[in-house]
């Protein structure tokens, strides 16, 4: 069954489930690599990255699944907070790295220069601070609603 022309709504809640708790897996994944040595140490090189391809692509699945399924305004608001914020992750990593590469190419051209680092930054807070906090804010939410529609 392809999840981005589903029309069954009780199919799209199973998979909506699956992909939530997908994505509270691969949360944990990401933290484990950035604060434990052994993990650092596997996830190393080109793999580093695999585990927020992941996550983003999820939070990408999740956010359609979101839309098209019929929910609670309050689970839909969680469900849309915690997707937008997976996805965001990488995103802002990628603008970030943009950003970075932009400033070091325009470094002889001050004005443009400092915008380009000053992107950089506000990309890197988002990305280490908002989108993660946002993430953790949404999934406690759907699973408090999860919990309370069970």
């Amino acid at each position: 069954t392809n999840i981005w022309i589903m029309h069954k709504s009780s199919s799209n809640q199973k998979w909506l489930k699956i992909i939530f708790y997908l994505l509270g897996v691969f949360f944990l994944l990401i933290l484990l690599q950035m604060f434990v040595p052994f993990f650092q140490n596997i996830m190393q090189g080109p793999v580093f990255l695999v585990p927020f391809i992941i996550f983003a692509v999820l939070g990408a699945i999740l956010f359609r699944l979101t839309l098209i399924t019929k929910l609670q305004k309050k689970q839909k608001m969680f469900f849309l907070i915690c997707s937008i914020s997976a996805t965001g992750v990488f995103i802002s990593i990628f603008l970030h790295n943009f950003f970075y590469a932009i400033s070091t190419i325009l470094e002889n051209i001050a004005f443009l220069a400092l915008t380009a680092t000053a992107l950089e930054i506000l990309f890197f807070f988002v990305a280490i601070i908002i989108c993660p906090i946002a993430f953790i804010i949404g999934y406690i939410g759907s699973i408090v609603l999860l919990l309370k529609q069970n």
